[in-house]
């Protein structure tokens, strides 16, 4: 890493950084086109969980997995980030529905009366499977980058961006079904299908951009 870093310079703006935010913006400007005038066939097709983003957004997050291996860090480290892309990648192959064709990370696996409890168990044993290896990898990762202060760098801030921008997608996911749960409010055809094609595209985005940090990451 550059000495001027880990003295406590910050590196310069990057022309990573810099597309980014550029296919964020025009990504989203296309997305508002698509929602207000776009065929309703179109929009069912890039909202699907069988839709071509969703086949880029599980697919990248195996390859960022790869990239982690092969040039991140070495050691408990690597295998617990690989781990963890692994898991957001089998996440969106719906590896949460192989068990009675419903979520089992969800409280209301447990508690619907139609699913049988050895279901229940084995839903159990893979979510606290799944749950530990995220953490295991969310940890590692976080204290390796605290440690190396790596926000300093072009491709660490794309990381917490990207971090930032995961947690807005999953905001975007619960907004329609809370409104009208909790609120009683259906939004407008448009504005729907606005919130659900950026929350669809922001998935596919953070494993696309973190594909590109892991890349432009030193090797180690």
């Amino acid at each position: 890493m550059n000495l001027s870093l880990t003295a406590g310079r910050h590196e310069p703006f990057t022309r990573c950084e810099l597309l980014a935010l550029l296919l964020l913006g025009l990504s989203s400007l296309v997305l508002v086109i698509i929602a207000w005038y776009g065929d309703e066939a179109l929009i069912r097709l890039l909202t699907s969980e069988a839709g071509p983003i969703e086949w880029i957004s599980a697919r990248t997050w195996f390859v960022i997995a790869a990239i982690v291996l092969w040039r991140g860090p070495r050691g408990g480290t690597a295998l617990a980030l690989a781990g963890l892309c692994v898991m957001f990648g089998l996440r969106e192959l719906d590896l949460h529905k192989v068990v009675a064709d419903t979520s089992f990370l969800k409280r209301g696996f447990y508690r619907d009366a139609a699913i049988a409890p050895g279901d229940k168990w084995l839903g159990g044993v893979l979510a606290a499977g799944m749950v530990g290896l995220v953490l295991w990898g969310l940890v590692l990762g976080a204290r390796a980058f605290w440690r190396r202060r790596l926000h300093r760098t072009g491709w660490g801030r794309i990381v917490l961006g990207a971090a930032v921008v995961l947690v807005l997608s999953k905001l975007l996911d619960r907004i329609p079904n809370t409104l009208v749960v909790d609120y009683g409010i259906a939004l407008e055809t448009h504005v729907k299908a606005l919130v659900s094609l950026h929350e669809e595209w922001l998935e596919c985005y953070v494993p696309l951009v973190l594909a590109a940090a892991a890349w432009q990451r030193p090797p180690a």
